[in-house]
């Protein structure tokens, strides 16, 4: 029971510290996208503020996920 409670105490700090490099690099990014803005007119980048694009929609991905369900099915129909 010790050893299992040390190795999810270990797991969380692991977690902790992920998190906290992840927040860090964001508000250097943050920082950096700031001070780029304030030197420019120009506004900083959705990609510079960390924003993330794709050309799926939520119903495209839902549409195939469907399309994909529907394969499986008749597959194991024909089974």
């Amino acid at each position: 029971m010790e050893q299992r409670l040390a190795e999810m105490e270990r797991d969380l700090r692991e977690k902790a510290r992920a998190a906290r490099e992840t927040a860090r690099v964001a508000r250097e990014r943050a920082q950096r996208a700031a001070r780029r803005a304030t030197t420019s007119d120009k506004r900083a980048s959705d990609e510079e503020l960390g924003y993330v694009k794709t050309d799926d929609s939520f119903g495209k991905i839902l549409a195939d996920g469907l399309d994909e369900f529907a394969d499986w099915i008749e597959r194991r129909g024909q089974k």
